[in-house]
């Protein structure tokens, strides 16, 4: 079954106007010239057969021209079926306002044209309906105020023109009531897509809102780039530890939080990376908070460019990447920890291995020599040498037991008096055969505490205790080692301090590394003093050497109080 709509009847099928307001306005204009004709027709045939007041001429002009309106807009010719529709029904109005019976109400016609001109042009378009409401102004003047006259009209009956004021008062108001249908029918239909907009923008927002909340970021739009005019969200200043109204949201502020100011001018020139390349814009930087903690952020945006592509605008994000820093910088942390274990597990198994076989094999060699004699006295001197390279073989297991407890034992910190901890390791030494005559002086607070990993700083203190008597220069008089600890601010300086033979300044830069021998006749095993280094990291200190050979040795070791 065929079914037409208005749309189809005024503007024809398969006509598509994008605009809805473009498009109310097309069918208005099609409407009114059918409107027109059909007034024109009707009043054409009541003269005719009723009135007698010779118009017919006019009306067939409104006839045509409400036809010719009606197929411009069919065609799409829609600024000239707007223009012919006003002009020809201006045209009309003022031909039966200059006569003598001003055709009974013809000038009413004045307002629909006036309410049209609007309608049809719209309020931009505010010069060219001015126009036509002054045109309109000037024949209602010229029929009210002159006695101009285009054609005369036979006076007719009293009866005949109440009918005619009627028909002229019918057709002004459905006019007026098409056109206001119209604009009440566009307003809604606006109204209508401003709500359903208003929802969708509501419903963008939240999607948005709960990606942002989802994401931990917060959002920064640089507004005006010129202008450095600036918004941060709310969740940007939580991640800061700030209120909205502690900090202003500019580039100054941006500046003052970041944690190294070095890092600004290349922040800047990320900036301006992007607005000249319009690559995407991703950087990671650290800022200070307002509690003084440190909090890494990724910072992602996207600028807009004008026509002359200058930046104008930028919407970003910081998201919180800590965490996730922490735990890059621990598997960097591990990786390197694990490169170096293995190069020293290589160098530990080589130098174990010799270390090792050395002895054995002298010992390999007493036993020997013993089997071919029966020499009391040269078997004794034999057994010493033995007890002797025995002795040497435990010291090393108990430094490569040692060097393995600090890589795996976990550290334990607790209040440790240097005190206590430095007399013990003195009185352990000073019954060793090398410490005669040996003064040794503590020079410690008796009350000085620092929380520390006790076995590991006992450990420490021996090693270097024992490095310092077997290295004196045990035939010079005035022997001593002095162990000193100096109270800083934040740390802890324990100096252990003796005037035997110094270390050669060629060996200094390596006496910390793994096996390393300052000369063929060094009496160590090479680990002692890698394993004092290596345990006072472990408990976050340094060790520094000052040594000149021939005059004595000072270790430093700074540790943390807590």
């Amino acid at each position: 079954m065929l079914r037409l709509s208005i749309k189809d009847i005024v503007l024809g099928k398969n006509i598509h106007i994008p605009s809805e307001s473009d498009y109310r306005k097309s069918l208005l204009v099609g409407v009114c010239c059918i409107i027109l004709a059909f007034i024109c027709l009707v009043n054409g045939v009541l003269n005719v057969l009723v009135w007698d007041l010779n118009l017919t001429p006019y009306f067939m002009i409104g006839i045509s021209g409400g036809t010719l309106g009606y197929m411009l807009n069919r065609f799409q010719k829609f600024e000239l079926a707007k223009h012919t529709l006003l002009l020809i029904s201006l045209f009309l109005i003022f031909i039966f306002m200059s006569n003598e019976g001003k055709y009974y109400g013809s000038q009413l016609y004045l307002f629909t044209v006036l309410v049209a001109s609007i309608s049809l042009f719209g309020y931009r378009r505010i010069g060219i309906w001015l126009s036509y409401a002054i045109l309109a102004f000037i024949c209602f003047s010229v029929s009210e105020l002159t006695n101009f006259k285009v054609i005369s009209v036979d006076a007719a009956s009293e009866s005949k023109e109440d009918k005619i004021y009627f028909i002229n008062y019918l057709f002004t108001f459905v006019g007026l009531t098409v056109i206001i249908y119209f604009q009440v029918k566009l307003q809604y239909k606006s109204e209508e897509k401003l709500i359903k907009k208003d929802q969708q923008l509501k419903e963008s927002e939240e999607r948005f809102r709960m990606a942002v909340e989802g994401t931990n970021a917060g959002i920064w739009d640089w507004e005006n780039i010129n202008k450095d005019q600036q918004w941060w969200s709310p969740k940007l200043y939580e991640l800061l530890g700030y209120k909205p109204e502690e900090i202003e949201a500019n580039r100054v502020t941006f500046k003052n939080l970041l944690a190294q100011k070095e890092d600004y001018p290349k922040l800047v020139n990320d900036f301006k990376k992007h607005f000249r390349d319009k690559e995407p814009f991703s950087v990671e930087y650290k800022f200070k908070c307002k509690d003084g903690s440190y909090k890494w952020f990724h910072g992602s945006g996207q600028a807009k460019w004008s026509e002359n592509k200058m930046p104008v605008r930028m919407v970003g994000s910081l998201v919180d990447i800590t965490e996730k820093k922490i735990k890059e910088e621990e598997i960097q942390e591990k990786n390197s920890l694990l490169e170096k274990t293995n190069a020293e597990l290589d160098r530990f198994v080589y130098s174990v291995s010799h270390d090792l076989r050395a002895p054995l094999n002298s010992i390999q060699g007493l036993i020997n020599i013993s089997d071919t004699t029966e020499d009391s006295q040269e078997l004794k001197q034999l057994m010493s040498m033995m007890k002797n390279r025995v002795k040497k073989l435990y010291s090393f297991i108990d430094e490569i037991i040692n060097f393995a407890r600090n890589s795996r034992t976990e550290i334990i910190k607790e209040p440790v008096n240097l005190f206590a901890i430095t007399s013990d390791a003195f009185d352990n030494a000073q019954f060793r055969e090398q410490a005669v005559a040996i003064d040794f002086r503590i020079l410690v607070d008796k009350e000085l505490s620092i929380n520390t990993d006790k076995g590991r700083i006992s450990i420490v203190l021996n090693n270097l205790i024992d490095n310092a008597i077997k290295y004196h220069r045990h035939s010079q008089p005035g022997k001593f080692i002095a162990l000193k600890a100096i109270n800083d601010t934040n740390a802890v300086i324990i100096q252990i301090i003796d005037n035997g033979q110094g270390i050669p300044l060629q060996a200094q830069d390596k006496i910390f590394d793994m096996f390393y021998r300052a000369s063929d006749t060094s009496k160590g095993s090479g680990l002692g003093l890698y394993i004092v280094k290596e345990m006072i990291e472990r408990i976050g200190g340094e060790i520094f050497l000052q040594s000149e050979p021939g005059e004595g040795t000072t270790f430093s070791i700074k540790l943390p109080k807590v």
